[in-house]
């Protein structure tokens, strides 16, 4: 179907890059009202984030979903449908999925890149001006550093 493909790693694709510092999340997800279980929700869906670490073995580089099972109702359910599954605590899943109990914190440059993009600049130079942007703390910290560096 596709004539052309690009293949990047996370670290050199600027999308994947902005997505995961939380440049252009939606709003909602900055202030997630359904954290810690408050969905209502029969089940949470998500990538296990950190699965290489909690179980290596299962982890197979292309990604792992994490499934909670909410209701005990739907257990027994879930555990017929679902063969090629592992059980984990709840506790090991936390370990790199700090998202199930609390918000994102936006990027320190969002409100930059969303000015940005409103002017109508090109999305992968917003991308790119946004993530290497320092803040003035930051930027005199670095001054400092190496002036005193010199001498």
């Amino acid at each position: 179907f596709y004539e052309n493909k690009i293949i990047e790693s996370l670290d050199e694709n600027i999308f994947m890059r902005g997505f995961l510092t939380n440049l252009y999340l939606r709003p909602s997800c900055y202030s997630c009202q359904f954290k810690s279980g408050k969905s209502g929700s029969d089940i949470t869906l998500g990538d296990f984030w950190g699965i290489d670490k909690i179980l290596p073995t299962f982890d197979d580089d292309k990604g792992v979903s994490l499934v909670l099972i909410n209701r005990e109702e739907i257990k027994s359910w879930f555990e017929e449908l679902c063969q090629d599954r592992k059980l984990e605590k709840y506790e090991n899943a936390l370990q790199e999925n700090s998202s199930l109990l609390a918000s994102v914190t936006p990027h320190r440059n969002m409100k930059y890149f969303y000015s940005k993009m409103y002017k109508g600049e090109c999305l992968q130079k917003c991308i790119s001006m946004s993530l290497e942007k320092k803040n003035i703390k930051y930027r005199l910290a670095s001054i400092l550093y190496h002036l005193c560096k010199k001498n």
